[in-house]
């Protein structure tokens, strides 16, 4: 797939531009699932794993995700893609720990 985008010339035409812009939000999407995937996975072992395993079942690595993104932001200057992947990580959710415990009022006596 990286020696695909080597082809790719300096200029690109529209149409040619607009799958390309379709790629990479196909990539951020894959990439917003793989890493809620990681964060809903639990604990620094399960992270590696997920992270560093050979037998993945995703079609493409997270590290892949970003260097195809961060090639098209930076080569074919498509700075509002960031827009699109920060929208995805935010939308993560992380589940609370199990150790968590939720702040209570802050008790103020009155006088």
């Amino acid at each position: 797939m990286f020696s695909l985008l080597t082809r790719i010339g300096d200029f690109v035409s529209s149409d040619d531009m607009n799958l390309l812009r379709n790629f990479v939000r196909a990539c951020i999407s894959l990439l917003g699932t793989l890493v809620q995937q990681r964060v809903t996975s639990g604990g620094l072992e399960e992270y590696e794993k997920l992270c560093f395993s050979e037998t993945d079942a995703a079609p493409i690595s997270e590290q892949s995700c970003w260097m195809i993104i961060s090639i098209a932001i930076g080569v074919w200057a498509q700075r509002d893609l960031w827009d699109d992947v920060e929208a995805t990580l935010r939308g993560i959710s992380i589940p609370p720990s199990p150790g968590s415990v939720t702040p209570a009022e802050p008790f103020i006596e009155s006088t």
